[in-house]
């Protein structure tokens, strides 16, 4: 679907923004947060109750927070807050910014040697995007998305430094 102009803005700002949360977790206390990501690979549980366990509420809590304190619209607060969880909201302003910067953060995670969709499969909430009916774009954007990263790869930004 095409997106508007502020959708277009909000998304991508949400997606600039949406660890600010692990930003503020780093700078108040790097030890803590470092010891949260020690817990999250040493028992195979997911960033958000490692760091709900070391610091009682995570970064995209965090974030969103901090992001309607200083008066963000509500798509950009929405999206950072359910970034990780879409399908956890009751009603969201704007579904189309929360499924972008959804979908982004699962396909910008650094991928491991194993079938390279599948890998990101786990971090996607199918539910949510067969809900909002984008679930059969995936492929599309997958190819767009490493399209991209070949770009960068071949240096065919550089042009933009």
């Amino acid at each position: 679907d095409n997106l508007s102009n502020e959708q277009i803005d909000q998304a991508s700002s949400a997606g600039s923004l949406a660890h600010i949360g692990t930003l503020t977790l780093i700078a108040n206390d790097f030890e803590r947060f470092d010891k949260a990501m020690l817990f999250l690979e040493d028992h195979n549980t997911d960033i958000l109750s490692a760091e709900r366990l070391a610091f009682g509420a995570a970064h995209p809590d965090i974030g969103a927070y901090l992001l309607g304190l200083w008066g963000f619209t509500d798509p950009i607060v929405e999206a950072v807050a359910y970034h990780h969880t879409p399908s956890t909201v009751n009603s969201v302003s704007n579904v189309s910014v929360l499924c972008c910067v959804h979908v982004a953060q699962a396909l910008i995670t650094p991928k491991s040697d194993t079938d390279e969709k599948t890998d990101n499969a786990h971090r996607l909430d199918m539910d949510f995007l067969e809900t909002v009916g984008v679930s059969h774009r995936l492929d599309a954007w997958h190819e767009i998305f490493d399209g991209f990263v070949s770009d960068l790869q071949e240096g065919e930004f550089d042009h933009a430094v």
